[in-house]
């Protein structure tokens, strides 16, 4: 389940299980990284990571379901963030924020996922709960993080 964590004093949606190959794969977590990816493959800016992603490179089904364009784009991702962060693992999972030290390279792809969608996206963060395609499964606690997070919309 994805669940509001409060960092920087705003409240931010993030995983409570890991995505990917021998991951809990919970279907809110798994349907929270499916809307981020496409937000950022399908960016007009990423035409890079999209030729990445090939063949999976249209948009995911949000379905909440790790299948193999989830995994395919997962990894493309991370291989698209090692060109300049060398700390980076391209393994497919994207786990929690705030593991441990030495599992730091997927604490860092959820980060990265984060911090590439504020790039690409018009809105904030805590906006995107407003955009059209925003999974309906994940409403009620988007608008949540959205309605105590007024100033950040």
């Amino acid at each position: 389940m994805v669940k509001i964590v409060n960092r920087g004093g705003y409240n931010r949606l993030e995983l409570t299980l890991g995505v990917g190959p021998g991951r809990a794969n919970n279907i809110d977590d798994v349907t929270y990284v499916q809307f981020l990816l496409n937000k950022i493959v399908q960016a007009d800016a990423n035409l890079a990571l999209r030729q990445m992603c090939k063949p999976h490179d249209k948009k995911l089904v949000v379905d909440g379901i790790i299948g193999p364009k989830t995994k395919t784009q997962i990894k493309a991702f991370q291989r698209h963030v090692k060109t300049y962060n060398k700390g980076i693992i391209a393994d497919g999972c994207v786990d929690k924020y705030g593991l441990n030290v030495s599992d730091k390279e997927h604490r860092y792809t959820f980060f990265a996922l984060i911090m590439e969608v504020m790039f690409v996206c018009p809105c904030s963060l805590a906006g995107l709960v407003n955009e059209p395609d925003f999974p309906p499964r994940l409403a009620a606690i988007g608008r949540a993080v959205y309605n105590s997070n007024p100033s950040d919309a």
